[in-house]
């Protein structure tokens, strides 16, 4: 964990978080969907950044992933407000990979 409090978790260039812009439309996660035991994309996006005037676009997939509680008749457990929380770190975090990539170029 560096001075800040931050911790470096991986080297990659994937980023997982949950948006509200990116929810699926209404109907397509389907009782199908729900039922299947393997993952399923219920919808692919594009999300416009602007870094200090240098533009570009946040593209991704909404996945259904199966929890094993749903497929053992359990009721999943409540993850509100954390999506919210993580979406926003998330996003601050893409924010400065951007800015630390423009300014090394």
């Amino acid at each position: 964990m560096n001075a800040d409090g931050y911790a470096l978790l991986d080297e990659g260039a994937d980023l997982a978080w949950l948006d509200p812009r990116t929810t699926p439309p209404s109907g397509t996660v389907t009782d199908e969907v729900r039922a299947a035991d393997t993952e399923t994309i219920v919808a692919r996006w594009r999300i416009p950044v602007d870094v200090d005037g240098s533009f570009s676009e946040v593209e991704g997939e909404t996945v259904w992933i199966p929890l094993a509680a749903r497929r053992a008749g359990e009721a999943p457990a409540a993850v509100f407000p954390y999506e919210y929380i993580i979406a926003g770190f998330v996003l601050v975090m893409i924010v400065l990979l951007v800015r630390r990539r423009d300014a090394a170029a």
